[in-house]
């Protein structure tokens, strides 16, 4: 995990968008692989192939692939609070702190819940402007 997260840091710096997403994805699969929860992990995995744009339109609308890390993480500025996010979520798992972890989680989900329906309005304002 700490790999994944200082490849995500070096992706941000060299402002490499993909190879950022790759390692934020990996970190984030280590994570949920970890909890031993096949039920969660299935649905996790459900959400990452979700469309929420699609989802929620009465009509086939044409638009360009989006998934939620997309809409998460749609600027430089949130990718770099998401590695913040994730090094925290790593130091707390490192020192077996769990309180830590469950703050730093909890931080974590609240900033995700947060950018998501800010970015699925901006989305949403944005097919509408076409």
């Amino acid at each position: 995990m700490r790999r994944c997260n200082e490849r995500c840091q070096r992706a941000w710096d060299e402002d490499d968008k993909y190879g950022f997403f790759r390692y934020h994805d990996k970190f984030n699969s280590l994570l949920m692989q970890s909890c031993r929860m096949p039920i969660l992990i299935k649905l996790l995995d459900e959400l990452e192939n979700y469309d929420p744009i699609t989802a929620f339109s009465k009509e086939n609308m044409e638009h360009p692939p989006v998934t939620p890390r997309e809409i998460a993480l749609p600027s430089r500025t949130r990718r770099y609070e998401a590695i913040t996010e994730h090094e925290g979520i790593y130091k707390a798992l490192a020192q077996r702190n769990l309180k830590a972890y469950r703050k730093a989680l909890q931080h974590h989900l609240d900033k995700v819940e947060e950018s998501c329906l800010l970015g699925v309005a901006a989305y949403r304002m944005k097919l509408e402007d076409d």
